[in-house]
């Protein structure tokens, strides 16, 4: 008898909404998804806000959903808490903020003896998901009032978790929300850069784009060190003649933040014209105000897989430049660099940056589980997700279990996903497939990234191509499922791609490039399913592993199996959508146990 795996199929950013010109879903040609939605029982999960541990309304992302599906319980994210602390300039309070580590006020006037500028560095997006605005303002606050004279903004511009031309709006939305907070310390705020997040937050060891998104925050430095380095270590040189052309004249009569928009906008519009939107930002330097000797660089960036490799070469650029810098983070970016801390000054015991925030690793997770059986595990994604079906799943533990293998495909070397929108789905569903057949592993947890990523491109072509090159590939897995007696579970961890590309809000032309609060779809591809078999399972799942499960929803959810007339053109409608039961993202990973 042929060994049996069952797996875990996420499709990242993959939610359901009803057709509309803007749905890759509806519109591509999927006769496979529509098949399992006709033929096999499927709920609806809730992949955002305080279904996912965080705030209500904010939507789901990658490294929240992963660390919920892999968490078999809800998971608290980090953000909330550094939300409720920036309310008051980060403030320690350990009983109500228990993975704060130490209180930046009563830290920064330890490393303003020598110099008393801070640069602030991080994505500026109302996104929330990498950053967020008001973490940007409770670090404006702490700085200013422990005496920084002159508080430098470092801007990765985003384009990708929000609209592709919107950093000069979102300027404006940051100075007139919080400008009671933010006006005690206008006349201390500069601009220093300005760097689409294409550049320093790249995550696919393309250090070359990173090392030109660092350069600009010391691009002036008179010696020139940093740029050295960048350019003996990494080949990259800032492309200083790309701005050659840019001229424009700050109206000194203006307040500071007035001064700072002008520079925005300038730099916005020269880079629109030219074809080159907020995530593909040129990296531009103000020139004036550059990251010197024995300053305060302070990373607002909470999320940590876009964070890596940015903080690394800056610790690199300490460690061989001797910059003496003092650097915080808002949190561990798990790339060995994170140095200890207290509460009353940062101990200089090695180059590195001193974590204000460090969440503490979610135990008994998935693959923690899967190992305590005596059960093997394989989890496989390409690179651009690689740190999701790994790091983020096993909840924050950079190591595997025993049993445990992690795969990783490599990624397309490309500046846009829509270039070549199958991307590795092949590469990695072949992988799979020779694992089946080789009998390897008692459960497979597979990431397909297409939705997510050719999503985040606006390219409501390349999206379309795309989900119909994955459903090809899910096609190959259903029928080695079906062929050989192998189980499958396909959920996402968020919404993306069935809203993408252009449409009209208020009269303005926008491009969705964004995730969405959409609910996203759990199907079981399992002929042999049976509701009563598998309620009795989730309820022994349920007491060894001491959680709480609503039994009485999740029988509801998959009692009753509607057939979908999906022929044609036809999609679901919201009606149909809105009758299934909602159940909370991190079921999905105890579904898998119970297979």
């Amino acid at each position: 008898m042929t060994q049996q795996t069952n797996i875990l199929c996420i499709l990242d950013g993959f939610g359901l909404s009803v057709d509309s010109v803007n749905n890759a879903v509806s519109r591509a040609k999927m006769p496979m998804l529509k098949k399992l939605l006709q033929t096999y029982p499927w709920a609806t999960l809730n992949a955002d806000g305080e279904a996912v541990g965080q705030e209500d309304g904010l939507v789901g992302n990658s490294e929240v959903g992963h660390m919920n599906i892999g968490g078999l319980k809800l998971v608290p994210q980090l953000s909330f808490q550094i939300t409720k602390s920036a309310e008051d300039a980060f403030s320690l309070n350990s009983q109500l903020f228990p993975d704060q580590l130490f209180d930046p006020k009563l830290v920064l006037p330890t490393v303003f003896t020598t110099s008393k500028v801070v640069h602030l560095f991080g994505l500026f997006s109302t996104g929330a998901i990498h950053s967020d605005l008001r973490h940007w303002v409770g670090a404006i606050e702490a700085a200013g009032r422990a005496g920084a004279e002159k508080i430098v903004l470092h801007l990765a511009t985003d384009g990708r978790d929000s609209d592709r031309q919107s950093l000069v709006e979102t300027w404006s939305h940051f100075i007139e929300e919080y400008k009671i907070r933010l006006q005690p310390f206008e006349k201390h705020m500069v601009l220093g850069s300005i760097a689409g997040r294409f550049y320093a937050m790249d995550r696919d060891k393309n250090w070359d784009r990173v090392a030109k998104g660092t350069g600009v925050l010391f691009a002036s430095n008179t010696e020139h060190l940093v740029e050295d380095y960048l350019q003996k270590t990494y080949q990259s040189k800032e492309k200083t003649d790309f701005y050659s052309k840019l001229s424009f004249q700050v109206n000194q009569s203006h307040s500071s933040f007035d001064s700072i928009k002008q520079e925005i906008q300038a730099v916005a519009q020269y880079n629109y014209e030219q074809e080159m939107y907020d995530e593909y930002i040129q990296p531009y330097s103000s020139w004036l105000h550059p990251i010197e000797p024995n300053d305060t660089l302070w990373l607002i960036n909470f999320r940590t897989d876009r964070m890596k490799q940015f903080a690394k070469l800056i610790c690199d650029i300490q460690k061989e430049v001797n910059f003496s810098l003092n650097i915080l983070a808002m949190n561990d970016y798990g790339d060995g660099n994170a140095l200890a801390t207290n509460n009353e000054s940062l101990s200089q015991n090695g180059v590195g940056y001193y974590p204000i925030f460090e969440p503490k690793p979610v135990e008994n997770t998935l693959a923690q589980y899967i190992s305590s059986l005596g059960k093997t595990q394989l989890h496989i994604a390409e690179t651009e997700k690689y740190n999701h079906v790994t790091y983020f799943l096993n909840g924050g533990q950079d190591k595997k279990w025993t049993g445990e293998e992690w795969i990783v495909i490599p990624s397309n070397k490309v500046n846009s996903h829509a270039e070549k929108p199958e991307m590795k789905a092949k590469e990695v569903t072949d992988t799979i497939i020779e694992s089946l057949e080789q009998h390897r592993f008692d459960y497979i947890v597979v990431n397909y990234a297409n939705p997510d990523m050719v999503g985040h491109t606006g390219d409501i072509d390349a999206a379309i191509s795309s989900m119909e090159f994955l459903d090809q590939q899910l096609g190959r897995l259903v029928e080695m499922c079906e062929q050989h007696g192998h189980k499958m579970i396909i959920i996402a961890d968020h919404g993306n791609i069935e809203k993408v590309g252009e449409y009209e809000e208020n009269g303005k032309h926008l491009i969705d490039t964004e995730h969405n609060a959409h609910p996203v779809p759990c199907i079981f591809v399992d002929p042999h399913f049976n509701n009563h078999s598998f309620i009795q399972n989730l309820e022994e799942i349920q007491q060894n592993l001491n959680i709480k499960l609503d039994i009485q929803s999740i029988s509801q959810a998959f009692n009753v199996n509607t057939t979908y007339d999906l022929s044609g053109r036809t999609w679901l409608t919201q009606q149909q959508i809105n009758e299934k039961t909602q159940l909370p993202l991190w079921n999905a990973g105890v579904f898998l146990l119970t297979v």
